[in-house]
């Protein structure tokens, strides 16, 4: 398993690196030109690298940046607010994982969860 997600680290790198800059970009246009290019550039690759991507670059800027405000929940009734950082977000989002392939559920890496309402 480490193995593999080491593999996964180092073929992801350059593609979490693109991601991670367009999203720090100082102006509004740079950070559309850069997410463009980082779209494109997605597009015309293996995509079978990215399936975890978005997990890749929050669990990078949970480690570069562990302490940011990046989530915001309002709750409508209470008027209450809640700020998750970066490390909150990354850390429930393991903690879930780990529930979903624990021995109640027994999922395995790959597969899809869908959410009914």
């Amino acid at each position: 398993m480490i193995r593999t997600q080491i593999i996964r680290y180092f073929s992801t790198r350059s593609i979490v690196d693109k991601w991670f800059n367009a999203l720090q970009s100082r102006t509004h246009e740079e950070q559309q030109l850069k997410l463009a290019q980082c779209i494109e550039y997605s597009l015309q690759h293996d995509q079978s690298y990215y399936s975890n991507l978005v997990t890749d670059i929050i669990h990078r800027w949970a480690i570069e940046q562990p302490k940011t405000d990046a989530l915001w929940t309002y709750e409508v009734d209470s008027n209450e607010c809640q700020k998750l950082t970066f490390n909150d977000i990354y850390t429930q989002s393991v903690h879930f994982a780990n529930v979903l392939t624990g021995n109640q559920f027994n999922l395995t890496a790959g597969k899809s969860v869908c959410y009914l309402k």
